[in-house]
């Protein structure tokens, strides 16, 4: 019943009906199994479908020399400066736990004018790095609101995950 369905597979599959049916068969079989005793069917829970979601979340690849990003069947064209210079750390670091100084440096130095300041405590960047991150998820995520590919792990870092 989630009114994002559509765009959640649009976000996965791309343009490529193929592309859509491959995020789409793990909801319809799950659906199918949910048959009762009269054999009515029920809808998915909330829970079941994004615990579906995240089980067949579409896989990240970056490509380093063109900056060409692809998640599951949909290519993203370009990236702003500082969000492809976060992905490309992540990425880098793929599966890791990224710690917030780091990334914040990375996301300056993507500048010309942007140099970190070396004693600068978490407090001073959360907001830049916090906005930086959200912006990415809004480019790569299949669902901003339920994050698959860019995790936060709570006043450690940032970690990319689904990602080849």
């Amino acid at each position: 019943e989630d009114a994002d369905l559509v765009t959640w597979l649009g976000r996965c599959g791309g343009a490529s009906p193929r592309g859509w049916l491959q995020f789409a068969r793990p909801l319809f079989a799950a659906f199918l199994k949910l048959s009762t005793a009269s054999g009515a069917r029920r809808p998915l829970t909330k829970k079941a479908y994004h615990d579906l979601q995240k089980r067949h979340a579409p896989r990240l690849f970056f490509d380093a020399q063109t900056g060409q990003v692809t998640v599951g069947a949909r290519e993203i064209r370009s990236l702003p400066t500082g969000t492809e210079a976060l992905l490309r750390h992540l990425y880098q670091h793929r599966g890791t736990l990224c710690p917030y100084r780091d990334l914040y440096r990375v996301y300056l130095e993507a500048y010309p004018d942007g140099q970190p300041e070396p004693d600068a405590r978490r407090i001073d960047y959360a907001g830049t790095l916090d906005t930086a991150i959200w912006r990415l998820r809004g480019e790569i995520e299949p669902d901003p609101k339920h994050h698959t590919l860019v995790i936060t792990v709570k006043n450690k870092g940032v970690r990319l995950d689904n990602a080849w």
